[in-house]
């Protein structure tokens, strides 16, 4: 788990789910109805009390949205 940081300072909690893979809320890259650019976003591994202590990793691109769960994925 770590921030999602946008380029106003707004920050998101996001989970790093892949090698290479974050899953965060769909607001959180979002800004007035538009969808941020990548470049306008980065990605810090670890932060303590206010301050990134880890990684700060670029990020290259999103994907939004998914297929809807069917009732057979939940068995």
């Amino acid at each position: 788990i770590g921030m999602l940081e946008a380029f106003d300072g707004q920050v998101c909690t996001a989970t790093l789910v892949g090698d290479d893979l974050l899953l965060t809320a769909a607001h959180c890259i979002e800004r007035e109805g538009r969808r941020l650019r990548a470049r306008e976003v980065r990605f810090h591994t670890q932060y303590l009390y206010g301050e990134s202590v880890g990684s700060i990793i670029e990020v290259e691109g999103f994907f939004v949205g998914a297929r809807p769960l069917q009732s057979e994925d939940w068995m």
